[in-house]
């Protein structure tokens, strides 16, 4: 059972009475399957890529690498635009921008765990305990299979119905497209991008399922089909599996399917909003069947990897555009609730411009090996410190919040660090490291407002790792990016790179 039922203390906090007993995808669960997951995603791209890469081989044509390499060049550019090149050969991970994805991940992991996923159980069980209209609370496999049947087809169904008008409303609606955003800012499109989701995203779920509370689908009930709906979404990322049998893709979401949903071409621009089951997109003509590789991406990329970027991008131009209306509420509320899509100035949408995968390129800041390196270690050091801070219950609320202020800070770092911005690597580094600083050598009392755990954990251990993790960052990112790396002028490029969306109208109203 992935619903934990371990008995909470006399007086327990708020988190750890919802957290616990209604627990949605534990770790314990969800680390080993998307691991397990990625690295068969990579195996099978390593071998589809050693099946095809004898094309190109320099032996096999009978040249030299030279020669080898201007065939490459010389297929390439002709394959293009039947995208025969592009299925065959493109590259299936980048490495900064799956740790983009990574990043956008481990953010929502904090901020749900942090509050909203305490929010979202706390309306549900509300509606459940006082206005339910059937009661399946005692119904259980052991006195009335049947009605224990029934009860989980209809959450079943319940749940993935609910989940296609959530899915389709964070869509279609300016502000909530604002909230899901981030996970379509990818221009890949593997597992790394399933865990790329929106921080505030679970803010606009609730009222789908309320049906299904009011239907006395217990809590626990619908926890547990809620990790089956992430699961069975987590899988169908990838490229790898290219069609299932024809009755299989009738009836479920499958990688076909979703890669359309992914896709920024004209023709499947809000297309395929299905959780497991498919058929409420055919039923209600959203439905999209995969003709050709789509190009991945929103219709405007950002051109950034930061998490911060990515996940305040468009709810900035929302705030932005209201405020150059001044005090008009009906206008406010256009903006707000219309489409994405929709220019207030003309009170008609934009027609969506047309896409050339053989044209189109994407955002791909150079990353040395050396950074390479850094940023995975730093990824995984980032990682573990968010692990500990999920896992972690006895703490206060100040304790928890400077937390995950430390923690999030050290995710836009590394957002900097890939995005090439070094200059504010450097400073934001050196703050995390004197706030650290402070934080040890005050008598301890302030180690649990920055370091998961602390409390249960030897605390000499963690002195001496977080010291010298942090040491090593600080030399790093003060050796590493000082110099011309981490000039005034070096700021404003970034500035002038990442304004480019902003200061491109049509650009903010799509």
């Amino acid at each position: 059972s992935t619903l934990s039922t371990t008995t909470m203390s006399s007086s327990p906090s708020l988190f750890s009475l919802y957290s616990d007993k209604y627990n949605i995808l534990p770790l314990d669960i969800a680390m080993p399957y998307f691991i397990v997951l990625i690295i068969f995603e990579l195996f099978a791209h390593w071998h589809h890529w050693r099946k095809h890469f004898h094309i190109f081989s320099p032996s096999a044509w009978g040249m030299t690498q030279q020669e080898g390499r201007n065939k490459t060049e010389q297929l390439s550019a002709t394959d293009h635009s039947s995208h025969k090149y592009h299925q065959k050969f493109r590259p299936l991970y980048r490495i900064n921008d799956a740790i983009a994805s990574l990043l956008c991940g481990v953010c929502e992991q904090l901020m749900g765990k942090l509050i909203l996923s305490v929010y979202a159980l706390m309306v549900y069980s509300y509606v459940y305990h006082y206005f339910r209209v059937l009661d399946w609370e005692s119904v259980s496999w052991a006195t009335a299979p049947l009605q224990f049947i029934l009860l989980h087809i209809l959450a079943f169904f319940c749940k993935d119905y609910g989940y296609y008008w959530f899915h389709r409303e964070i869509h279609e609606v300016n502000l909530g497209w604002s909230l899901h955003a981030p996970h379509h800012n990818s221009e890949e499109y593997n597992l790394t991008t399933a865990l790329r989701q929106g921080m505030f995203q679970s803010l606009a779920g609730p009222l789908f399922y309320i049906p299904s509370a009011l239907l006395g689908i217990p809590p626990a009930v619908y926890s547990f089909h809620t990790t089956l709906n992430l699961l069975w979404q987590f899988w169908i990322h990838t490229r790898m599996i290219k069609k299932f049998p024809k009755w299989f893709e009738f009836i479920f979401n499958t990688p076909s399917h979703h890669r359309v949903h992914h896709g920024r071409n004209p023709e499947v621009i809000d297309k395929n909003y299905g959780g497991t089951l498919i058929i409420f997109d055919r039923l209600h003509g959203t439905f999209e069947e995969e003709q050709r590789e789509v190009v991945y991406g929103t219709v405007h990329p950002i051109q950034s990897f930061n998490p911060l970027t990515s996940q305040f991008h468009h709810l900035k131009h929302i705030i932005s555009s209201c405020a150059s209306r001044g005090f008009a509420p009906l206008d406010w509320f256009k903006i707000c609730f219309y489409r994405p899509a929709y220019d207030i100035e003309t009170d008609d949408e934009f027609p969506l411009p047309d896409v050339d995968e053989s044209k189109s390129e994407r955002y791909n800041p150079h990353l040395n090996w050396c950074d390479t390196i850094f940023s995975l270690v730093y990824l995984l050091h980032a990682t573990v410190l968010g692990v500990l801070f999920i896992a972690e219950r006895d703490c206060t609320v100040s304790e928890r919040f400077s937390q995950w202020t430390f923690l999030f800070s050290g995710l836009i770092s590394l957002g900097y660090m890939i995005d090439g911005c070094k200059y504010r690597v450097r400073r934001l580094e050196l703050l995390r490291f004197f706030i650290l600083i402070v934080a040890l050598f005050v008598e301890g009392r302030f180690l649990s407002h920055v370091f998961p755990m602390s409390s249960t954990l030897d605390n000499d251990l963690v002195w001496i790792f977080e010291c010298s993790w942090n040491l090593f960052v600080g030399w790093y990112t003060v050796t590493k990016y000082s110099g011309d790396a981490g000039t005034l002028h070096e700021e404003h490029v970034y500035r002038k790179k990442i304004g480019r969306f902003q200061r491109s109208n049509s650009a903010q109203r799509l």
